[in-house]
């Protein structure tokens, strides 16, 4: 998918609970799961992720979608 960079937007977000590299795939593949996520990179040893969305994307899901399996935003 290619999106124009007046069309895209970029969220860093902290997630709580992540301890391993199965806890970051998991995280990166929920999110990028979701409509309107272009990409997700999650660098585990500062529990940071990196979201590339569209910019209609609403963010607010986030929260939820983390929630659902086992995590915590900051």
């Amino acid at each position: 998918m290619s999106i124009d960079k007046e069309d895209a937007r970029v969220l860093r977000i902290k997630v709580l609970g992540m301890s391993c590299g199965h806890c970051a795939e998991t995280v990166k593949k929920t999110l990028e799961s979701m409509r309107g996520v272009v990409n997700a990179e999650v660098d585990l040893a500062s529990c940071l992720v990196t979201i590339n969305v569209e910019s209609a994307f609403d963010s607010s899901r986030i929260r939820e979608a983390l929630r659902e399996i086992g995590f915590n935003m900051e």
